[in-house]
């Protein structure tokens, strides 16, 4: 492959298979017009050295032009740098799935461009903190929609910094040890309009005070409580919830 004159998109299967990361290497991706790649481990494999793993991935450095990239399965414990030191200037969409020997998450803040960002299956992550975001004057400058999925041992979620201006869509699923959430409605969120949290049966919905009022269309599901939902803080246009236990709700809506 590394002599290959490749543009458009690329999909490599089965990258455990590559013993020698040197041989990663001579694929020689950095240097190819890629706008779309997707890397896969295979599903059930258990790695013999997680720091081979990430030196495999660390040497499949796409290069700037790409805009889609993911990742799934990998078996590393870290990330390398390049997802997110943003040498990918121009990623836009980003989706890392069941990359079940990740402990942390990195930086993806710092990705300038990115619009999407989905993470399902990361069974490692305990706690997502300040390092999510990044910079504080500068995270998530273009995401528009940020998604969590199928993540078993995820407790915590604390963002206290300024993010997420253009943040539209946020969807939360099956993350069944999730307590809380620690966003503070209107500083935080601020061009949020669509939220879906479902499965997440200790999640308490912004125990601060309703939600933001930009909000136009809420999906809940499966929760433990929901704190009040005032007429005046919201601008609901649909509104479901199924099975879940209210411990305050307006009079109205």
């Amino acid at each position: 492959m590394g002599g290959l004159n490749l543009h458009g998109r690329l999909a490599i299967n089965g990258v455990q298979n590559i013993v020698n990361p040197s041989n990663a290497l001579e694929v020689n991706l950095k240097n190819k017009r890629l706008v779309e790649l997707e890397l896969y481990w295979k599903v059930d494999h258990i790695p013999d050295d997680p720091r081979k793993e990430k030196k495999v991935l660390e040497n499949l450095h796409p290069s700037a032009h790409l805009e889609h990239l993911t990742i799934g399965s990998y078996c590393g414990t870290q990330f390398p740098s390049w997802i997110f030191d943003n040498s990918l200037s121009n990623l836009v969409f980003l989706r890392l799935e069941d990359c079940k020997y990740c402990l942390c998450l990195p930086s993806f803040g710092v990705l300038s461009s990115l619009k999407t960002l989905e993470i399902t299956g990361f069974d490692g992550i305990v706690s997502i903190g300040a390092e999510f975001c990044g910079s504080s004057s500068s995270s998530f400058l273009s995401l528009e929609r940020l998604e969590f999925e199928n993540m078993k041992e995820w407790e915590e979620w604390e963002c206290k910094t300024t993010s997420f201006p253009r943040l539209q869509h946020l969807s939360i699923y099956e993350c069944p040890k999730l307590k809380g959430l620690s966003i503070p409605k209107q500083i935080m969120l601020p061009s949020l309009t669509e939220l879906h949290i479902v499965e997440c049966p200790r999640v308490e919905m912004f125990p601060d005070g309703g939600l933001p009022s930009n909000v136009k269309h809420v999906s809940l599901s499966s929760l433990k409580l929901i704190a009040s939902l005032r007429e005046t803080d919201t601008c609901l246009e649909s509104l479901s919830i199924r099975k879940v236990d209210v411990e305050c709700f307006p009079d109205e809506i």
